[in-house]
Order: C-alpha cells, then structure tokens, then sequence
C-alpha cells in the first residue's frame, strides 16, 4: 500500500543515483527533512529533471512505498539556479542548506525553516546583497527557530551598540523580515563573529561546505 502527499519544499542536495535516476535530499514543510528518489529524472526529456536540481523549491507530490519517498510530479515556483552563477552566493546557499538539512529530520514539519531558507535564497540573489550580513542573520535566526536561540537580553550590554540592536532585530523579527535592518559594513564582522560563535555551541560535525566557504573568502 502507498501514500501520496502533496507538500510544498526546497530540494538542499541531489546526486546521481544509477544510470538515470538521482537521489535528493528535500526540505519539506510537512514531512521535514526526507530522502526523495527521481527514477529517470537524468534524462534529458524528463519531467522531473529541473525538479530535481539543488534549490529547486515548489510543490512536491511524492509516493511513500515501502523502502523509500518517490518523485511523481512537481510544480516548480523557484529555481535558484541564478545561484550557481557566482561562486560566493553558490557556496553560501550550499552552506545555508547543509545548515537547514543539520537541524531537520523526517517527520517533523519544517515550515519555519523552509521559510527562512527562501527568504535567504532571495536575498542573495540581490545585486546589492551583504553576504556578511545575510551569513550572520541566517544563522542566527535559524538557531532561534531550533529553539537555541541566545538570550534576546544580551544584545543589551553588546559593544557596539549597533552590532547589539542588529542581534535585537534579527531575534524578534518575523521570518519574512529578518533582513530588514541595516548596520555599518565596520560592525558587520563583529556580527558575523558573534553568529559563528553561536553556531559551534549547536553544530558538532564539520560541514564540506564551510570548509569550502572558507576556502574562498
């Protein structure tokens, strides 16, 4: 017996799998983080080819067998692949995703993340994008989504002032409006440091993309 569900997701990795299937990694708003397979989605003609892709986001309808979730069909409303087009936005998107997949599992709902990694994928794609800034927000507002969020009241005594009201604004804003504030290009290393800082608390395994984030900076 199968089930098929329809759910809106973002697909955060793909690799091939055989001679013309791929096997994905789908951040999905009902299911969580889950393991899709496209069965022959390398082939050119496919339907589920461009579905299939890193960044991918729409709406999914899978098939639960009994080993693992298949792709049927899917409606894309994002690509993304305007990423891939500069190293740096691609390997922060990359970074961002493993980020996303890290605290995510099957069967927990994933709205809030899934959320916050469009709203960060749109940012990047902004010619006027501050990867510091965007690097720094993400990280810190996605701990505050896992519930491992710092203490809103130590952005009180935090020097500069400004880096402190940043810290502020990013922990009690909406997810949709988490990049809507501003600091001096001076300060934002001081945020993107207290954003590091925060994260190796939480994340206790080395991510492939942060070295080859690093790599590149």
């Amino acid at each position: 017996m199968t089930d098929q569900v329809v759910t809106g997701g973002i697909v955060l990795d793909m690799s091939a799998q055989g001679e013309n299937n791929r096997r994905m990694t789908l951040l999905s708003s009902q299911l969580g983080r889950i393991t899709v397979f496209a069965n022959g989605a390398r082939r050119e003609s496919s339907p589920l080819s461009a579905a299939s892709q890193r960044f991918a986001m729409g709406q999914f309808t899978l098939t639960r067998t009994p080993s693992a979730w298949k792709l049927d069909t899917a409606k894309l409303s994002e690509t993304f692949w305007d990423l891939s087009k500069d190293l740096e936005k691609m390997c922060l998107a990359s970074y961002f995703a493993d980020l996303a997949g890290y605290f995510t599992q099957e069967g927990l709902p994933a709205k809030d993340e899934l959320n916050l990694l469009y709203v960060t994928f749109r940012r990047l794609l902004r010619e006027d994008a501050d990867h510091t800034l965007i690097r720094a927000a993400y990280m810190l507002k996605l701990l505050d989504v896992e519930g491992f969020g710092m203490d809103i009241s130590r952005a009180d005594s935090m020097k500069p002032e400004a880096v402190g009201a940043a810290v502020r604004y990013i922990l009690s804003s909406d997810i949709g409006a988490v990049y809507g504030f501003r600091l001096e290009p001076d300060y934002a290393g001081e945020l993107l440091r207290i954003a590091k800082a925060e994260i190796r608390k939480q994340v206790d395994v080395e991510l492939k993309s942060l070295a080859i984030l690093e790599s590149i900076l």
